[in-house]
């Protein structure tokens, strides 16, 4: 950490691949949604068909459709349920979350182009937000509506070069507390000294934040999605 900045360093994950995940705790999968073995529509719901068909741009409506398979077969791993099974419901403003079968696993997912994670921890709420690194032009007005004032002025003295990845780091870390609260962006700000933030690069070229319970264990199991199996009976 420096003066600029309240966050450590982004974690750089080694990711393992095909892994079992371990039987409870903290665990974040990366999810490559142009792999070409993620459109088995017979696992979607009648809602995610529909709302895949409303997609008129083929990349999204692939990538949509590689996301929803994608977290059912991990989700299936956990719920012990058939991934076209397996039931959600949604909070006060929207976040998900599974109803059937019950299970204590908190989820949360974010994409962004060709790059999706999916975090779930059972034992409390858990947000995760993903950014590829890009130059952000309208910094200084969204720092001034969403962040708070110490962050504003980090950012405002923060050299150029550096300003843009700073942002992200407030930015992520902000959408995942939101995220975790279930508050989403318009809702309640969540009081930070009640979560933990975790940033890491989940591949060259972006930086997430995991936002956890503040008295929560902060150990990680960094899993790769390529086609899960299904759980053995």
């Amino acid at each position: 950490m420096t003066e600029s900045s309240p966050f450590a360093p982004p974690v750089t994950v080694a990711w393992a691949d095909h892994a079992p995940p371990p039987r409870g705790g903290l665990h974040v999968w990366r999810i490559a949604l142009d792999a070409p073995d993620h459109a088995d529509l017979r696992v979607l719901s009648a809602g995610e068909t529909a709302r895949a068909d409303r997609l008129a741009d083929p990349a999204r409506r692939r990538r949509f459709i590689a996301l929803r398979v994608a977290a059912r077969h991990i989700l299936a791993r956990y719920v012990e349920a058939e991934p076209h099974a397996i039931e959600f419901g949604a909070g006060h403003r929207g976040k998900p979350h599974v109803t059937r079968p019950p299970t204590p696993w908190a989820f949360n997912l974010s994409d962004s182009g060709a790059l999706a994670l999916l975090a779930l921890d059972d034992r409390g709420p858990v947000g995760v937000d993903l950014e590829g690194l890009r130059a952000v032009a309208r910094w200084d007005r969204i720092a001034r509506r969403t962040f708070d004032e110490p962050a504003h002025r980090a950012l405002a003295a923060a050299p150029a070069d550096a300003r843009d990845e700073l942002f992200l780091a407030h930015w992520t870390a902000h959408e995942a507390r939101q995220k975790a609260t279930g508050e989403g962006l318009h809702g309640v700000r969540a009081d930070a000294a009640q979560w933990q933030v975790l940033h890491f690069r989940p591949d060259p070229g972006w930086i997430a934040a995991l936002a956890f319970a503040a008295g929560v264990e902060p150990r990680v199991s960094w899993l790769d999605y390529r086609h899960v199996p299904p759980a053995a009976p």
